[in-house]
């Protein structure tokens, strides 16, 4: 389950934090679209293993306050959606013959709904700035589907079990944490509206705390997304 409370004593903290430093001070909303992915490095034996893209994004606020001329640090808090794809092709021989039937494949279409929290410092120049982030992920819900066939015939599909808070299924996610860096970058293009580039890079196997029947299973997740940051609030710190 997750601790909700943990999580609003750690905003709380970083608005009164952020509200009694000195420096300006910068709020306001952020929107991002783009690719994502789960790279899943499980063991399938001799199948090949293909980790697909898909469409995915990102909305929420953030915060944030100038340490010095060029030192801004901040968080944001978003809530974020990651999908992606998983294709395991291998041979299929009949069960009794033994006879080669042709290339069979499962196709594993995840998605997972995340609340983020990145912590960042940005290093400005002039409307440039160049962020680096650690962010922490809490599992909301997450489902898949999967599609088994053989030789471009789809044969019968699993429709997505939808489980809430985590999930322990071996397809689907099984820890209610993830955790990485992020990496980014945004340009002023007024104001209060600038333009962001942002990569995620997870490191947190989300299949680790399966059941140990399940050794074999590994999952991270990836995103790349780029977007607007739009300051409503600004302030001087005292």
């Amino acid at each position: 389950m997750i601790r909700w409370h943990s999580i609003i004593v750690v905003v709380l903290s970083m608005i009164i934090l952020s509200s009694t430093a000195v420096g300006q001070i910068e709020a306001g909303l952020c929107l991002s679209v783009g690719p994502s992915r789960f790279i899943d490095n499980s063991f399938y034996g001799d199948s090949k293993t293909h980790n697909n893209a898909a469409l995915s994004g990102k909305i929420g606020f953030f915060i944030e306050k100038g340490i010095s001329k060029k030192s801004i640090i901040g968080f944001e808090l978003n809530g974020s959606i990651i999908t992606g794809s998983t294709r395991i092709e291998s041979d299929v021989y009949g069960y009794s013959s033994g006879l080669y039937l042709g290339e069979g494949y499962n196709e594993i279409n995840r998605k997972a709904s995340y609340l983020t929290l990145p912590l960042y410092y940005s290093l400005r120049i002039s409307n440039l700035s160049l962020q680096l982030a650690i962010q922490v992920a809490v599992l909301v819900s997450d489902k898949n589907t999967q599609t088994f066939g053989v030789n471009g015939n789809d044969l019968y599909e699993i429709y997505g079990y939808d489980s809430y808070f985590g999930s322990i299924m071996v397809y689907d996610i099984a820890t209610n944490v993830d955790y990485g860096f992020r990496l980014g970058t945004n340009y002023k293009i007024s104001d209060r509206l600038a333009i962001e580039l942002t990569y995620y890079k997870g490191l947190k196997d989300i299949y680790s705390e399966a059941p140990s029947f399940y050794p074999i299973y590994s999952l991270f997740t990836e995103q790349l997304l780029i977007g607007i940051r739009y300051t409503i609030s600004k302030s001087n710190g005292t």
